[in-house]
């Protein structure tokens, strides 16, 4: 990912890990463009759902959670 990315895709989320896992798995096998970052927005969720997005999301350098 280059410093400045083309385009960002900002996800409002609070308490749906496991369809969050499913869009963010869907965004990062995309082959159309690589250049790409995507922030992740918390509203208040419960621990364990933020614990389970925080394990997924680890791997992959453009997510960024907030």
């Amino acid at each position: 990912m280059s410093k400045y990315p083309f385009f960002s895709i900002v996800i409002p989320t609070r308490n749906r890990s496991s369809r969050l896992i499913e869009l963010l798995n869907s965004i990062m096998s995309m082959d159309t463009h690589k250049d790409l970052e995507v922030v992740v927005v918390d509203n208040a969720s419960d621990t364990n759902h933020w614990v389970e997005i925080k394990g997924f999301c680890s791997g992959f350098e453009a997510i960024r959670l907030y």
